[in-house]
């Protein structure tokens, strides 16, 4: 195995399911992809083949491993589901529309706009523990992935659910505010990043025990 300089990752925005479509708050739902947001599911092949991700990790609901799938199936290299890159479970939220909640519990919105990182649904998982779950299991997983590389810039696509994705996304870039529902909504399809191997330790950090 090459000594890796830098891990380069492509992040993935699952394809939309039927609760996507009409904003309902899908946290644990094991939905797969709508026809719509099949249809919509378009990446660049030039930009995705030209940079050659050898390997495609997924969360391990339906609508991100029918996603995976189909980058894999361009690539031809093989899926790999991972239970922690799962997206948050939202709790007594799960199944409601943003509307619902905003309409509901103003300040509650006005928090996940404002502060999202400081969330806890009821009867769910805090949204900055969330945040650290999937960064510790995607730094391991590629780590997995890289091994027997040859290159010292290994390149994985990661394919996550929309809200999963907004937190990894926050954590790379330092910006909580990409968590903020807004953000979520017209949040990226794909996004490229590059993680320095001596990065990947701050990236690392102990579970809190939530807020």
């Amino acid at each position: 195995m090459a000594r890796v300089d830098v891990y380069r990752v492509l992040l993935i925005r699952s394809g939309a399911t039927a609760w996507d479509e009409t904003e309902h708050l899908s946290g644990l739902a094991d939905l797969p992809i709508c026809e719509a947001g099949l249809a919509r599911f378009v990446i660049d092949p030039g930009t995705v083949v030209e940079n050659e991700p050898r390997s495609v990790l997924s969360a391990n609901d339906q609508a991100s491993v029918q996603s995976a799938g189909l980058v894999a199936k361009a690539l031809g290299c093989k899926v790999k589901a991972c239970s922690g890159l799962r997206d948050v479970d939202l709790g007594l939220w799960q199944g409601l529309r943003m509307d619902e909640i905003r309409e509901r519990s103003p300040k509650v919105y006005k928090q996940w706009c404002d502060d999202p990182l400081s969330l806890k649904p009821p009867e769910g998982e805090p949204l900055r523990v969330a945040q650290e779950r999937l960064i510790d299991e995607m730094i391991r997983a590629i780590e997995r992935a890289a091994r027997g590389a040859k290159s010292h810039t290994p390149v994985v696509a990661v394919v996550l659910r929309p809200v999963a994705m907004a937190l990894v996304r926050a954590k790379l870039l330092d910006d909580p505010g990409l968590v903020c529902w807004p953000q979520i909504v017209s949040g990226p399809a794909f996004e490229w990043h590059r993680i320095p191997h001596e990065r990947v330790d701050l990236l690392r950090a102990p579970v809190s025990s939530g807020v």
